[in-house]
């Protein structure tokens, strides 16, 4: 039925009354379905990110774990900058095995006590290592949480503690 459009009230049937029978009534289609072919709309695809934009995910994605990996290595070094002047200094005040010296680190007030130092020679330059133990000041037990490795080496010092 070409040229007629849903919602249009068309004449009645022969046979249906005549002139004053009931009259027809197309009803009209869902939304999205064609009256005529060709009368399709093409609905374009959802937008897809941008090169640019993935480009920029990706960068801050590694920038996030080259900040992670930062932060890692500066906060074991913050606790050897702490550490290791005041070994130095202790030692070069000769102290006993035993000793403990309190400092504060990044995870709060902790205690430092002395092992024992062996002395090496590079060339004829004594080197000193003292071996260290962060221990939680409350608790007088080893500090397992703290990143210092214990080893804190000076150089020109000879001062062996066994």
């Amino acid at each position: 039925m070409p040229g007629f459009m849903p919602g249009q009230t068309l004449a009645p049937l022969p046979g249906e009354g005549g002139q004053g029978g009931a009259q027809r009534f197309i009803p009209p289609l869902p939304a999205g379905i064609p009256i005529m072919p060709g009368d399709i709309k093409v609905r374009k695809p959802a937008k897809q990110l941008s090169g640019c934009l993935v480009l920029l995910i990706v960068l801050a994605g590694l920038a996030a774990l080259m900040a992670l990996y930062w932060f890692s290595i500066s906060y074991s070094n913050y606790d050897r900058n702490q550490i290791d002047p005041l070994v130095t200094r202790a030692m070069v005040a000769h102290v006993p095995k035993g000793t403990r010296l309190s400092v504060t680190l990044r995870g709060g007030p902790r205690l430092l006590e002395i092992e024992n130092a062996d002395v090496t020679f590079k060339g004829m330059t004594p080197t000193t290592c003292v071996w260290v133990k962060v221990l939680d000041p409350k608790t007088g037990a080893e500090d397992t949480k703290s990143n210092y490795v214990g080893l804190t080496c000076i150089e020109g010092l000879r001062y062996p503690i066994h």
